[in-house]
C-alpha cells in the first residue's frame, strides 16, 4: 500500500498502487513498474516469518496484566514512520520489538 504525506500539495508518495511503485532514491522520487518476483522465499525470510509466528503465539499466551504492562510502557518507546514523523506504538508492537532479536 502506498504511503502519502500531504502538505500544501502532495509532497511525498511511497509504496505500491496497482502495478506502479513510488519510491525516493538517490536522485529524487521515482515511479516505476512493480517488478515480478523471480525467487522463492529465502532461508532468511522463512526464519523471520517463523520468528514472527513464535512472537505472536507468545503474545497470545500472556496474561491480561502482562499485556496491560506492555500497553503502559508503550508511550515511552519512541518510533518514527517512513516520513520521519513520530508515531505511537501499541503494547503488542513493543512486545514484538523487544522479543524479535
Amino acid at each position: 500500500m502506498a504511503k502519502i504525506q500531504y502538505g500544501a500539495l502532495v509532497t511525498e508518495l511511497k509504496g505500491k498502487i496497482g502495478g506502479t511503485v513510488f519510491q525516493s532514491g538517490r536522485y529524487g522520487f521515482q515511479v516505476r513498474n512493480k517488478p515480478t518476483p523471480i525467487r522463492t522465499a529465502s532461508r532468511t525470510q522463512s526464519a523471520v516469518r517463523s520468528t514472527i509466528l513464535t512472537i505472536s503465539k507468545a503474545w497470545r499466551d500472556l496474561t491480561e496484566p502482562q499485556r496491560l504492562a506492555y500497553d503502559a510502557i508503550a508511550p515511552s518507546w519512541p518510533a518514527v514512520d517512513a516520513f520521519g514523523n513520530p508515531m505511537l506504538l501499541t503494547g503488542y508492537n513493543v512486545f514484538c520489538k523487544t522479543n524479535f532479536w
